[in-house]
Order: C-alpha cells, then structure tokens, then sequence
C-alpha cells in the first residue's frame, strides 16, 4: 500500500506543501502545492507516470481484462 509523505515551508498564510509517495520502500513523487490534498495528487501522478515507465506500461493505457467504456 503507497503512504504520502508531506513537507510543509513558509508562513501560515502562504504555506507550500511537497509531497512524496512511498511504495515498498522507495520514494516517488516530490510534487508541490498549495495544499496537502494538492501535492499529494500531483505526486500520485508523478508516482504512476514514473513507476508506469519503470514497468512497461504506458500512461493511460487500460490493463488487460479492464473495463473499456463503449466497448461491446
């Protein structure tokens, strides 16, 4: 199961957050935003385009036998 890790930096009223995914042990992501829920969706996009390259697949792209809208 992926866990988040969130840094935050600056003043209360303009604080920039930097997310990261952990999956087994190593460390994915280094997004930031606005907010925690921001960089940690930009992190888990990071996340999945890294490891979607590091084991073949293509972004986007369904896995075999899922479910594909309009296909009869």
């Amino acid at each position: 199961m992926p866990e988040y890790r969130i840094d935050e930096a600056g003043p209360d009223h303009a604080k920039t957050f930097t997310a990261w995914v952990v999956v087994a042990g190593d460390r994915y992501g280094g997004a930031e935003g606005r907010s925690k829920k921001e960089a940690e969706q930009r992190a888990a996009e990071a996340a999945y385009r890294t490891l979607s390259t590091k084991f073949g697949e293509t972004a986007g792209e369904q896995p075999a036998g899922g479910d594909h809208a309009g296909a009869s």
